[in-house]
């Protein structure tokens, strides 16, 4: 197993649940692991032993929030809270990102920026709790709480459709969220394993859906790695674009796309166009197809 956020590896070697051994423990049960390959002084509060690869450890959290009824005033657009989640306890920014101001006993979106160089080990649907530092006569410091809806989020920048992107992802299912999380990762596609870090999900419970968004036309496969088909048609108009009809070098063209693109993406972005007769390949060279 890995220990996240920290990545040291250990194994188990017995279970308990209340001092008795047992075979296996399930949610609900106060359970103790044993374990090989880390000592107790390598282990801190909030941490989280994860099967290797399934669960990502994150610095910036999309969430949904319901603030308290009871808070005294508006919720600001950014906010220095403590964060719990599971036995984690965090500084964070909570900046909303569709918002100017929450007024008491609405819902939002926002965004979860942790102030400290280890990130959190979550994923999609864990739920959370927000407080202040300033008690109230209701709640206490508690602000409010909610479910994270993406893991591994890029930054929310003013005026960009950061709130729709989220908005769509939360209310989601397993086969739309797949290629959401893939079209928002634009040119640069996403891996099998990354998908399953972001959803928290083994292969075997993606590989229908996939399967099912390629055969729809929905998402190009190369190997283990995807595309949504909008990069892909905003990449085969550039390339179009690019390619004179006295030809390009194939490398200088690759240069003048994303620099998030993989090579393996580009070869078979290509490799499609040609075969619909749009490019045609002389050597090192990418030309326009005429006539």
């Amino acid at each position: 197993l890995t220990v996240i956020p920290s990545g040291l590896a250990a194994r188990v070697r017995g279970i308990e649940v209340h001092g008795s051994a047992v075979a296996k423990a399930v949610a609900g049960h106060r359970a103790a692991l044993n374990l090989g390959g880390v000592s107790v002084d390598d282990l801190a509060r909030g941490e989280m032993i994860v099967h290797p690869g399934r669960v990502a450890a994150s610095h910036i959290l999309d969430v949904e929030l319901r603030y308290l009824r009871s808070a005294a005033g508006p919720l600001p657009a950014r906010s220095k809270v403590l964060v719990h989640h599971a036995t984690a306890q965090l500084m964070a920014t909570l900046v909303l990102v569709e918002r100017s101001e929450l007024r008491p006993g609405e819902t939002g979106l926002a965004q979860l920026r942790l102030d400290q160089e280890t990130p959190i080990g979550a994923l999609p649907d864990d739920h959370f709790i927000v407080r202040g530092f300033v008690a109230t006569a209701a709640g206490g410091s508690t602000l409010g709480g909610g479910r994270l809806i993406r893991v591994l989020a890029p930054k929310a920048r003013k005026g960009a459709p950061h709130a729709a992107a989220v908005g769509a992802l939360a209310e989601a299912r397993l086969d739309q969220r797949l290629g959401l999380e893939i079209r928002n990762a634009a040119a640069a596609g996403l891996a099998q394993d990354e998908l399953v870090r972001r959803l928290g999900l083994p292969v075997t419970a993606l590989a229908a859906p996939l399967a099912t968004l390629v055969a729809g036309g929905e998402l190009l496969a190369v190997g283990d790695h995807y595309l949504h088909a909008q990069a892909v048609a905003e990449l085969e108009q550039k390339i179009q674009a690019l390619a004179t009809a006295d030809g390009i070098s194939r490398e200088e063209l690759r240069t003048q796309l994303s620099a998030a693109l993989p090579v393996r993406a580009y070869d078979a972005i290509l490799a499609g166009l040609e075969r619909r007769g749009l490019v045609a390949s002389d050597g090192d060279r990418v030309r326009k197809q005429t006539g």
